[in-house]
């Protein structure tokens, strides 16, 4: 796809006059470029915006004041179509102060009626529109200037056909009542983009986490927030001052001495900021029992919660292939082993999403009749398949 009409904006008055445009519509379309692997925050470089009408790109390296197209994502009477959004929500929750509403995901919708999830922008727009898109500038450098017509040309690719896809999509989540569906987990998609990240999720995410002692967690914590704060005055990524792994390993060892630190490969930093890293784990060596972070769940599995997840994905993966709804999209074998405590013992390790909003009315009502006992699991063949029933 080549040669899509789009407006390059560099001037105030441009941008002031493409956003009361864009306050008078139901509903448009935008993206962004950025650039944020080498440095702490990142960077935007170009806003691609689209509706049925136009097609414009804003160059925010060109000194624009953005601060009115911010507003307009903050505006809940004016629907933003997006596809993939949560790093574009992410990035605009942090320039904006603002919090994003009313924004449709196309991707999220996708997988609600039959066409997968996650599925690419490129697959979607074949499927919905009958276009074929060239990812030929993934990796170009949104930060030289002049930017090529290649580049504006597959910027503006990126949103030129969101709003017609939408139409479509939402006429199809309409037919199977499911329009809501996508509204409320598109919300739930900005909230969590936008969600500070706690301690306790930060730690969870760790690999090794699981097996650290309350003592060493609380290293661990010490070790990640000495980490952001370095990133953050040096300008770089966190993990590019200290690999996710050597904050484990730090944790076991419990080492202050720079001398020491410097000894476990990969920790080849700067004397100042490994005694940095050094004092945090010392503060946290020394912290009272009852100031450590609770022990993480283990997330081993009994043998009978095993036969049981298995059997609840079976159950649920079919259902989804019979409803044209995407399993990847209504489960994670966490939210599924989170239901069926929630049910066997009234004991979960957290919300239980599966018993909310919309997944509870896709799935819920067959899940307890499953798991009460009420209803019988039985394969049976049919033209050559197995499916299965729910009597």
């Amino acid at each position: 796809m080549s040669n899509i009409p789009h407006t390059l904006l560099t001037r105030d008055k441009d941008v002031a006059a493409l956003c009361a445009r864009l306050a008078r519509v139901e509903s448009f379309a935008f993206d962004t470029e950025f650039v944020g692997e080498d440095q702490y925050e990142p960077e935007i470089c170009l806003v691609q915006i689209a509706t049925d009408e136009e097609c414009a790109l804003i160059d925010p390296l060109s000194g624009v004041d953005l601060s009115e197209f911010w507003h307009l994502i903050g505006d809940d009477g004016v629907c933003k179509i997006v596809h993939a959004g949560s790093e574009d929500i992410a990035i605009c929750r942090r320039l904006s102060r603002c919090d994003p509403r009313n924004v449709f995901d196309l991707q999220i919708a996708a997988g609600m009626i039959g066409l997968g999830f996650p599925a690419s922008l490129a697959k979607l727009a074949k499927a919905v529109a009958g276009v074929a898109m060239h990812k030929s500038q993934t990796l170009t450098n949104w930060r030289k200037r002049p930017l090529s017509a290649e580049q504006l040309d597959y910027a503006a690719a990126d949103v030129a056909f969101l709003p017609r896809m939408h139409a479509t999509i939402r006429q199809r989540l309409r037919s199977r009542k499911r329009e809501a569906w996508a509204i409320e987990e598109s919300q739930r998609m900005c909230s969590n983009a936008i969600r500070i990240i706690e301690p306790d999720d930060q730690r969870r995410r760790l690999k090794g986490a699981g097996s650290l002692s309350r003592r060493e967690l609380a290293i661990v914590d010490a070790i990640l927030a000495e980490r952001d704060a370095i990133a953050r005055e040096r300008n770089r990524p966190p993990r590019t001052v200290l690999k996710d792994f050597l904050v484990i390993e730090l944790a076991r060892r419990g080492w202050t001495e720079p001398s020491k630190l410097s000894t476990l490969r990969g920790t080849n930093l700067p004397q100042a900021i490994l005694k940095r890293l050094g004092s945090a784990i010392d503060r946290a060596r020394h912290a009272p029992p009852e100031a450590h972070p609770p022990a993480l769940p283990s997330r081993e599995h009994s043998e009978e919660e095993e036969i049981m997840l298995s059997l609840l994905t079976g159950i649920l993966r079919d259902h989804c292939r019979q409803n044209a709804l995407a399993y990847s999209l209504l489960a994670s074998r966490s939210d599924l082993k989170d239901y069926a405590r929630s049910v066997i013992s009234g004991a979960a390790s957290g919300p239980v999403l599966l018993r909310t909003g919309w997944r509870h009315e896709a799935v819920g009502k067959l899940l307890d009749a499953v798991l009460s006992g009420r209803s019988a699991v039985r394969i049976r063949p049919e033209n050559g398949e197995f499916h299965v029933h729910i009597e």
